[in-house]
């Protein structure tokens, strides 16, 4: 009976062993993703942060144009949807 609590003991040992080798393993192959993760996430953040900066500095005039650009934009489209009155079977795909 000695032996075989001896062999069981063993065995549990090494599964134990083998699983704390697994997990830290992927801990260590989760916090290398995690890192790399947040250095992306910081980058990203960086280059925002400067569009952002940049866009200030051109102030009110840039916003202006972006709004006259839109305003342009959406006359076209109603000019468009004007067109597309001559046609009422086409605007159920429209809706």
């Amino acid at each position: 009976m000695e032996f075989l609590e001896y062999l069981l003991e063993m065995n549990s040992s090494r599964g134990q062993s083998d699983l704390l080798d697994r997990v830290e393993e992927s801990q260590g192959q989760l916090e290398a993703e995690i890192c790399k993760l947040l250095h992306q996430i910081t980058r990203m953040a960086a280059a925002a942060l400067e569009h952002a900066r940049e866009a200030k500095s051109r102030g009110t005039a840039a916003v202006e144009e972006k709004l006259l650009r839109i305003a342009k934009v959406e006359e076209e489209i109603h000019s468009l949807l004007g067109e597309l009155e001559d046609f009422p079977c086409l605007w159920r795909w429209v809706v």
